[in-house]
């Protein structure tokens, strides 16, 4: 029934036409010369005034016209009366629901969430009963009541004693903390509650939820209602690190450690800023460095010093200013900041008032950077939508892809998503790590304020373990693994090495003692929680051996803890890298190199049964592009492209437009591309072909690239010598010496490397 008031408009305007038509086809002259007369009478049909159709030789038109005319009239009023006791009628039975989900508010931002909750079971207040998001959502069978979210009652309307879940998403931070609170008092009072409610309250000033935490009162009653913050600008910030790990863009570009540039500082860059100081530690890594160009740097640097003091002893900060408009990047925003400095930064951040905004600073700065040598470290702007502009820097999945250097981030229907706002997975992870810690505790341990049962925890504590399960994959990739779903058939649960676990431990505990900064802790010689003192805040070397060795033995245990946490396990990741010929010293279509390269994958695979495999290419034609295909098609294999120069210099090498084509198709295939740094040019000296040493060099540090990060190398190869530098031939004999020539090598440390075994030889023109 919902979906049928639609169609009351339409069949009202077809009417309206045929009585038109009607009127035409009986008197056209006065059709054309009395108009508003003609569209009067017609318009009277609806309000049951039809005497002026007792004429003679009355078109069948408005026989049809007067007759329905009144009938849809009366209709129309019965239907929206009865929409209207429809929509009351079925707000009855959240009375009888349970385990539902609860939403305050129907904004923007509250409909992108629901939208991915896929209707059934979720129940909203909104207040303005002109809202058009309201059609919307009953269309999609949500329950919605017009009504003020803080009137008295409304929370028995929408049964919120039986609901597992409330999202506060008022648009409004205060109206959010009131709602949250009249809800925890609300289960108080209710006797019969037996379960208890998650609350999640949308917080856009991170200074507000920095405050409640502090403020021990408001999480005191979890009996009843455990409650939670969360913040679009936070979830953005924890999106963006998830699918663009900073690590893997610094150790392709060979830096010491993690240098991000900001570029518009606002609430969106702070919340980035934040969150990459609490998520991004790395191993061997030293503090990190953020460059944040804002209209007044002094302001800024300032307010951010004062609001988190701890900042200054976590992170390096430099401020740079950016023009009168905040919101605007030219190009000579860079012309104060050397190469030098430039070079080091890992990837930088645009956000922006708006999408076009955003887009053309991101536009006007990759221009820049590819002006200079080794600057064109990868872009992340911000975008709000999925569609419109945000689909020219990338595709849809498994979509034609140019690889522009230039990553959207923070589109609200992927960040307000339902896995992230409730976080069940994580939240599964955050308790195991809770209770594998409480496990370990005796004697006066026991007393810990955090030695609670999980249910029982206040908020600024569950959210340090949910800090640390979101460290697990930045963790597990600098130990070359990753996440997999358990096998039916039973396989032996991976143990970390001694080197793994040397490497682990120290990531973790720096990730807790920044978290510690943060929240105002300081070391000292025993540990006083209410003055915000523990001993073992001190940077991992100046820890004591035991304490070191006990963060040891944990991660020793932690792949059976993730097994029993999650029901998942983890896996290495085992790389096939590529090396080869070109088109014209191969045919790609040669059945018995085909049947060649897939006996080798085979072979591979079998020996390696557990792992999860990545084929390293640059999609060159030929060799590279004929083996990803073939580990991708028939084995399943997950793509990473590394391109040795940017796209628009890259596809000048490709022999046809079918053929680059092709490359963008695969690219979007890609599970991750990146650009290799312009080390021997910038954008002008690589395009020239009067001089090709620079571009000859660029791609033998992609071939250095792949030689020094697969776990086998496939070397497509005649057998013949190199025909210049970074050929196949010289690849091959760099892999099977074990060394990469300093020009080319890459000596950064935030991964673990493979032992360079011998190469695959497999020839091209098999017998």
């Amino acid at each position: 029934m919902r979906q049928n008031i639609k169609y009351i408009p339409l069949i009202l305007l077809g009417l309206l036409l045929l009585g038109l038509w009607g009127q035409f086809a009986h008197n056209q002259a006065r059709f054309f010369g009395e108009f508003s007369a003609v569209l009067y009478e017609v318009l009277t049909l609806f309000a049951f005034e039809g005497e002026w159709t007792q004429i003679d030789d009355l078109p069948w038109q408005l026989h049809v016209t007067r007759v329905l005319a009144p009938l849809a009239t009366i209709a129309g009023v019965l239907f929206v009366i009865t929409q209207e006791m429809w929509n009351e009628f079925v707000n009855l039975f959240v009375r009888l629901r349970s385990d539902h989900l609860v939403v305050l508010g129907l904004g923007d931002k509250a409909w992108q969430f629901i939208q991915s909750c896929d209707g059934g079971g979720v129940v909203v207040v909104e207040i303005n009963p002109d809202n058009p998001r309201i059609a919307q959502a009953r269309s999609r069978n949500v329950n919605v009541f017009v009504a003020n979210a803080l009137d008295e009652g409304i929370f028995d309307l929408v049964n919120l004693q039986k609901a597992s879940n409330l999202v506060t998403l008022t648009g409004d931070d205060g109206t959010n903390v009131e709602l949250a609170i009249n809800a925890r008092t609300y289960l108080r009072e209710c006797a019969d509650s037996d379960h208890r409610l998650r609350i999640h309250m949308h917080l856009d000033d991170p200074q507000v939820s920095l405050r409640l935490e502090k403020y021990p009162k408001f999480f005191d009653d979890t009996e009843f209602a455990e409650i939670s913050f969360f913040s679009v600008y936070d979830l953005n910030a924890r999106r963006l690190f998830k699918e663009h790990p900073p690590e893997i863009y610094a150790d392709v570009f060979a830096q010491s450690g993690i240098h991000i540039m900001v570029f518009a500082f606002d609430l969106y860059a702070e919340h980035i800023l934040l969150e990459a100081t609490r998520i991004c530690q790395f191993a061997n890594q030293p503090p990190l460095s953020f460059t944040l160009f804002c209209s007044s740097p002094e302001n800024v640097e300032r307010s951010l010093l004062e609001n988190y003091p701890a900042l200054a002893e976590i992170c390096k900060l430099n401020f740079l200013p950016l023009g009168s408009d905040q919101m605007s990047v030219n190009l000579g925003v860079l012309d104060d900041v050397p190469d030098e400095t430039l070079s080091t930064v890992t990837y930088h951040v645009v956000c922006g008032r708006t999408d076009g905004r955003a887009l053309q600073a991101a536009l006007v700065l990759r221009s820049s950077l590819l002006d200079r040598p080794a600057c064109n470290a990868p872009i992340m702007v911000q975008m709000k939508r999925s569609r419109g502009l945000s689909q020219l820097l990338e595709s849809e999945p498994g979509m034609p892809e140019i690889p522009d250097g230039i990553y959207p981030f923070g589109r609200f229907d992927e960040v307000l998503h339902r896995d992230n706002v409730i976080g069940d997975q994580m939240d599964e992870l955050a308790r195991a790590h809770h209770e594998n810690w409480r496990q370990g505790l005796s004697g006066s341990e026991l007393q810990h304020p955090a030695a609670q049962d999980w249910s029982r925890l206040p908020e600024p504590v569950r959210k340090r373990n949910i800090q640390q399960a979101d460290h697990i994959d930045a963790k597990l990739r600098a130990v070359r693994c990753s996440l997999g779903d358990l096998p039916r058939k039973s396989v032996p649960t991976l143990a970390f090495t001694d080197a793994e676990t040397e490497l682990l431990a120290p990531m973790e505990h720096e990730r807790w003692r920044v978290n510690k900064l943060h929240e105002g802790y300081k070391a000292g010689p025993r540990r006083v929680e209410s003055a915000r003192i523990n001993p073992i805040a001190v940077p991992w070397a100046a820890l004591d051996d035991d304490r070191k060795q006990e963060n040891i033995d944990y991660f020793k245990s932690y792949p059976g803890l993730l097994a029993r946490a999650l029901g998942r396990r983890i896996r290495r990741d085992f790389v096939v890298g590529v090396t080869g010929h070109r088109p014209h010293k191969l045919d790609v279509n040669n059945p018995a190199l085909r049947a060649s390269i897939t006996r080798c994958l085979s072979g591979l695979v079998s020996a390696h049964p557990s792992h999860r495999f990545f084929v390293l290419s640059p999609l060159a034609e030929g060799a590279d592009r004929m083996l990803a295909q073939i580990a991708m098609v028939e084995f399943g294999m997950d793509l990473i492209v590394a391109l040795p120069l940017p796209y628009d210099l890259y596809k000048d090498d490709f022999e046809s437009e079918a053929s680059i084509n092709e490359f963008k198709t695969m690219v979007g295939l890609a599970h991750r591309y990146y650009e290799l740094p312009m080390k021997f040019g910038n954008q002008e000296m690589l395009a020239d072909q009067g001089n090709t040493e620079p571009r000859n060099k660029q791609y033998a540090l992609v071939g250095a690239h792949v030689c020094e990060r697969a776990d086998a190398l496939i070397g497509i190869w005649d057998g013949n010598p190199a025909g210049g530098v970074g050929g196949t031939a010289e690849v091959i004999e760099w892999r099977r010496c074990g060394r990469v020539p300093a020009p080319f090598a890459n000596n950064a440390t935030f991964l673990q490397r493979p032992v360079l075994t011998d190469p695959i030889i497999i020839s091209p023109n098999p017998d």
